[in-house]
This record gives structure tokens, sequence and C-alpha cells, in this order.
């Protein structure tokens, strides 16, 4: 094999998975806002927190992808390549 390798199909089946089930994530998110989460927020008066709602969805989002991606990376070998 060649030692200067920075792809595998291990890394790249990690991106790929972890890439849709985070999206798959974002999308019940958006979708639960829009559905329900909105008028929710809005009849019990909590309208003012749906930025810092959004703001820590992402950063969520962020981190999970990366466990995602570190688990799967690690699962399949990746880090002995």
């Amino acid at each position: 094999m060649d030692e200067n390798r920075y792809f595998s199909w291990r890394i790249g089946v990690a991106l790929l998975v972890s890439g849709i089930v985070s999206s798959l994530v974002i999308v019940m998110s958006i979708w639960w806002y829009f559905a329900i989460g909105k008028l929710w927020l809005s009849k019990i008066g909590l309208s003012i927190l749906i930025l810092p709602a959004v703001v820590i969805l992402m950063v969520g989002i962020c981190f999970f992808w990366f466990w995602i991606f570190s688990s799967l990376a690690t699962l399949l070998g990746a880090d002995e390549e």
C-alpha cells in the first residue's frame, strides 16, 4: 500500500454516513420547528428563545457529526492505516 495516502474507503464511508445522519437530524429539527415548535413557542410567549435554540442546535449538530465520524472511522479501522 502507498504510505502517503490521506484518504481511504474507510474514511469515505465514515464521512458519508456521518453526513447523512447529521442531515437527517437537521431536516427533522427544521420540520419539527415549522410543524409544531414555532406555533408552540409563540403560544406560550417564548418566541425570544428561537435564536439561541438555533445556535445551540447548530453547535450540537457539529459535535454530533464529529462524534459519529470519529466513532465510525475508529470502528472501520481508519486509524490503523
